[in-house]
Parts: C-alpha cells; structure tokens; sequence
C-alpha cells in the first residue's frame, strides 16, 4: 500500500532514514506494557467519565453555567480518548498489525489526537476561567457567559477537527514486515506545532494557578480550607502536565529535531505515550470530583439510585450545610 503523510504526531514514528528493514515490535514494552496500561486507562477513565458526564448533565446546576459547558467538553472529549483505546489495545497486542479497514485507522487515529488537544484546549481555558472568575467581579468577559463558553468550545473542536481533516482524506495504513500498520508517518514541523501548543498551554495553566493562589492569599481571614484546596488543584494540576503531557511532547521534540530521525520509537517515548493516556483517568478526579458541590452531587444521585427514591439533601460538608462561594472558591 502507498505510504501516506499523516498531519498528526502518531503513536509510534518512522522515516525513509536507511536502517533496518523494520521496527521490533515484538519487544515486551510495545506487545505487553501498553495494552495492559491502555486497558487500565480504559477499565478507570470510562466509568469515572462518564459519572462525571450524568452528574454534569442531570445534576450540574450548582456549578457556574460558563464552567459546566467548559467541564461537559473536557468530560466528552476524554471519554472519547478512552472508547479509542480498546482499539490500540488490539493493535499492540497483535505486535502493531491492524486488524480492521482503512477508513477505521484514519477515524481512530484522527480521534485519538483531536482529543487529546481539546483535552489540553480545555484544561486551558478552565484554568484561565477560573482566574478571570476571581479578578472579574461580575464577570464582564464573554467566557464567564454560557454562550461565550458554548463558542468558545465550539471553536475548539471545530479548530482540531480541521487539523485533522488531511488525515482523513489520506491512506493510513502500509504493510510491512507482514503487518499492516497504521498512523506511522509523521511531518516533523506538525510534530513541532504540537508541542509549541502545548507549551503555551502549559505557560498559561501555570501562570492561571500561581494567579489564583495569590488571589487566594489577599484574603487570608477564613480562607484556609479554600487555600488548601486550591493548592491541591495546582498539584494534581501539575500531575497532569509534568506527570503526563511534558513527557511525550519531549520526545516527540526530541525526534522531530533529531537528525538523521531515528527509524524506530524509543523506550522512552513508548512509555511516554501510555503516560499520556492516564490523562483521561485522572482528569475527572482532579477537576470535577475535587469540587465539594460535585461531590454532593454525585452522592445524592448514588443514594437515590440505590434507594429508589429523591434523597433528602445530604451534604458532605455536614448536614444542612451546603457549598458557598465566595470570591476565594476555585468551584466556580
């Protein structure tokens, strides 16, 4: 089959560099490491997700509207990464041979990246909003709004879906060494384009934090359990980024700039991939089940489902109490 020139970073890369005639994928990190962490991915991320996608959907009143929009679309792009893996399991556990039709590699592999940078677009702008929210009182910018964070999303997907398209209109797969492999060419400056976004991601992320942290501390008068609070957010903030995201885009970084390209992926950034995809697992317990308002919701729609009728409003906070915002709250 014709090689093809993918738009995205793929899983794994090769170039025409002289060299052996094909990678090892018979090696025990590709054929037995990354199906078993891909499916842990998967047996956590999905059930977690999709929790937090009923309670955003049935239950998400108590959140600010601008939030909720931003979360449902964090929650439904990890759940699509998550559906996406099952497939690459199967993939890996056959020693890279892809089983199913051309056209299912271009939609699977095009899936698996337009999420995972919508995924870093969201965490983006949840972070951003989160600052504006304290520095803006009332919010006067059009993504503290419901319809500015419906645009705003929507501009997201529509961005990374246009990234995409080439590579679906494009063969995927080749045949080689016996094996039919997909999403294995790569442009080296798309590769690079990938990283700089998440860079600038990260730059903003982090400077959002460090903002709210310092909001935080300019009302020090009763504000302990939302500082704390605060501070665990920066670091399961920093888990994700440092933890999950910075590994794979330094050796994505590292083979787009190396020369002459390695033919085969490295240790490193096998493992660097299936770090990549925890981010789907953890997302939902950082910036959905770390709020104590969805918390209590999650509990009310668990006892009513268990007991088969409306639950009397029972708060984890304590009885009778329920969450308060306040100018110092990273819950909105």
């Amino acid at each position: 089959m014709q090689q093809s020139n993918s738009s995205w970073p793929p899983i794994t890369m090769t170039t025409g560099t002289p060299g052996p005639a094909h990678c090892d994928v018979s090696n025990w990190t590709a054929s037995h490491l990354m199906p078993i962490i891909y499916s842990l991915v998967f047996s956590l991320g999905l059930p977690g997700n999709i929790l937090a996608l009923v309670v955003l959907c049935r239950r998400g009143g108590r959140l600010k509207a601008a939030m909720r929009v931003y979360l449902l679309n964090l929650t439904v792009a990890d759940v699509l990464f998550t559906l996406t893996l099952p497939v690459w399991v199967s993939y890996y556990s056959l020693q890279e041979d892809w089983l199913f039709h051309e056209a299912a590699c271009r939609v699977i592999g095009a899936l698996y990246y337009v999420t995972t940078y919508c995924t870093i677009s969201f965490l983006t702008i949840i972070s951003i909003n989160r600052y504006r929210s304290l520095s803006l009182t009332p919010p006067c910018l059009p993504m503290l709004k419901k319809r500015g964070a419906a645009i705003i999303c929507a501009l997201t997907w529509l961005t990374w879906l246009a990234c995409a398209a080439p590579s679906l209109a494009v063969p995927q797969t080749r045949r080689e060494a016996g094996r039919v492999q997909c999403f294995r060419d790569v442009d080296p400056r798309l590769a690079l384009a990938a990283c700089c976004v998440f860079v600038v991601s990260f730059l903003a992320v982090l400077a959002s934090y460090l903002s709210v942290l310092g909001s935080l501390g300019q009302h020090p008068t009763g504000q302990g359990a939302h500082r704390r609070r605060a501070k665990a957010r920066v670091q399961g903030m920093l888990l994700l980024f440092l933890g999950c995201m910075l590994p794979y885009h330094i050796t994505l970084a590292m083979w787009a700039l190396q020369q002459p390209r390695p033919l085969c992926p490295s240790l490193a950034h096998r493992l660097s991939t299936v770090l990549l995809s925890a981010t789907s697992c953890l997302d939902p317990f950082v910036y959905c089940f770390s709020l104590k308002c969805f918390r209590a919701e999650v509990y009310k729609l668990l006892v009513t489902r268990s007991s088969g009728q409306e639950a009397h409003s029972v708060w984890w906070a304590g009885p009778g109490k329920e969450p308060r915002s306040s100018p110092g709250t990273l819950s909105s």
